[in-house]
């Protein structure tokens, strides 16, 4: 087979080429093929554009991506109130002829609940949507690009949207769109132009096979570039009636102070062998949650209450302070020197919970004084001086110490030697008998 209508852009070989086998053109020197003007002499290829309404950056990066692309796919969506459908075509490139071919359709039927037509749009979206998507996997050639129309603004406009931002039956068609196809493949097309409009309306069996529109596909498509673009209309009634409305709310809230872990469970058990037990089967259910495959079970072990115990007192050093504690120290001296006419309640806390019997009548409505002779309370000051100095209650707070009784005991002894009989000696131990009697019902209560 020889060839004939040579066309090429060596100097050296369009000589050897006799004038009647080379192919002749009107316009000078270029070439169309495959859709594509080729300038043979500059070896330059070029191709036209058809002007938009509006010059975008993805207009031209989209023609000038179809040089090199022979095959389109293009889908067209319409909805009435008795059906919606959907129809796919083939689009390629045949030489100086463009070839649209009709693939499929598919069409439904109109629910007998009344609904809006931009509702069966949505839906038409959604059929057309799945329809292109079973295409393209049963078709197995490479498609460049997948043009989708539709006529509805308000569907276009919902496309553009996420779906979090509408209402329900909305947002579920909005977000298996998406999810099937991209928003850049969605454009507007005149309801003229749309070929699914057969499908929405309806058409006799013998109207179809003499329908030009139906068959020839309209002539915009039929062009090397058709990208009528439009905006959807975000503003229109319709579309914002489906958005959710966000209504501001107030809340009301009473901020309560974060209570201590502590506290908490303090306030369950004064128990000191119930809070150990407690707290070793805490740090037990931690172990196990962080180490699945090494569970603990069974009693507890020697290793697990120690640790349980470190923890309370690490617990109890760091949630107390001196200030607090010699507070404490005060407020039971006074709280045994207060009288009917004179209470010197003021360092004890306040409310039904506290120790303090006063303060517990008082929010009763009662009142009750159960107060020392003031020589006794004046013979113990000294010792809630001395055991109020700071130096006493950090030994206590960084366990200097083995425990409060012994810091008690050391205090009582300096004061109160054992060697000494004299009156005041005796007068101050028992005293000092009397004050612990008293710090231990208070500890106690």
């Amino acid at each position: 087979m020889e060839l004939h209508k040579w066309r090429t852009n060596a100097s050296n070989l369009r000589s050897n080429i006799s004038e009647e086998k080379e192919y002749s053109f009107s316009c000078s020197s270029e070439t169309k093929a495959l859709g594509i003007l080729w300038d043979h002499l500059t070896d330059c290829f070029s191709f036209k554009v058809l002007p938009g309404p509006q010059n975008t950056k993805r207009a031209v990066l989209s023609n000038i991506g179809r040089i090199f692309d022979p095959l389109e796919v293009h889908g067209f969506a319409d909805a009435s109130e008795r059906a919606y459908g959907a129809v796919v075509y083939l689009k390629s490139s045949a030489g100086e002829r463009n070839c649209v071919h009709l693939l499929c359709s598919k069409s439904r039927v109109a629910p007998l609940k009344s609904i809006s037509v931009p509702t069966l749009e949505l839906c038409s979206a959604l059929l057309l949507a799945l329809l292109v998507k079973r295409v393209l996997r049963a078709i197995k050639l490479q498609i460049n690009d997948v043009y989708l129309w539709s006529d509805s603004t308000i569907v276009l406009a919902r496309i553009q949207h996420e779906p979090l931002e509408l209402k329900t039956f909305v947002a579920n068609r909005i977000a298996a769109i998406q999810e099937l196809t991209k928003k850049e493949q969605w454009f507007y097309v005149s309801s003229e132009n749309n070929l699914a409009d057969v499908l929405s309306r309806g058409l006799a069996p013998e109207k179809l096979c003499n329908n030009e529109l139906w068959w020839a596909s309209p002539s915009f498509l039929q062009a090397d570039f058709p990208v009528p673009m439009s905006t959807p209309n975000s503003n229109d009634g319709v579309y914002l009636s489906e958005l959710k409305t966000s209504k501001p709310i107030f809340l009301t809230l009473n901020a309560k102070e974060k209570e201590l872990f502590m506290d908490c469970l303090l306030s369950v058990t004064n128990s000191y062998l119930k809070l150990i037990r407690v707290m070793s089967f805490i740090f037990r259910f931690i172990f196990n949650s962080r180490n699945p495959h090494s569970l603990r079970s069974g009693p507890l072990t020697g290793d697990e209450v120690k640790a349980a115990s470190e923890y309370l007192i690490k617990e109890v050093q760091h949630s107390n302070s001196a200030k607090g504690m010699r507070i404490a120290v005060w407020a039971i001296y006074f709280h045994t020197r207060s009288t009917e006419k004179e209470p010197l309640h003021s360092f004890c806390p306040a409310g039904e919970t506290s120790w303090c019997k006063y303060h517990q009548a008082v929010s009763k409505g009662t009142t009750e004084q159960n107060s020392l002779p003031p020589a006794v309370m004046d013979a113990i000051k000294p010792i809630f001086n001395s055991l109020s100095h700071p130096e006493l209650l950090n030994r206590c707070l960084g366990a200097y110490t083995q425990n409060t009784n012994e810091s008690l005991n050391s205090v009582i002894w300096q004061i109160c030697p054992k060697i000494s009989a004299a009156v005041i000696g005796l007068q101050k131990l028992l005293s000092t008998n009397q004050l612990y009697v008293l710090m231990r019902d208070a500890w106690a209560d």
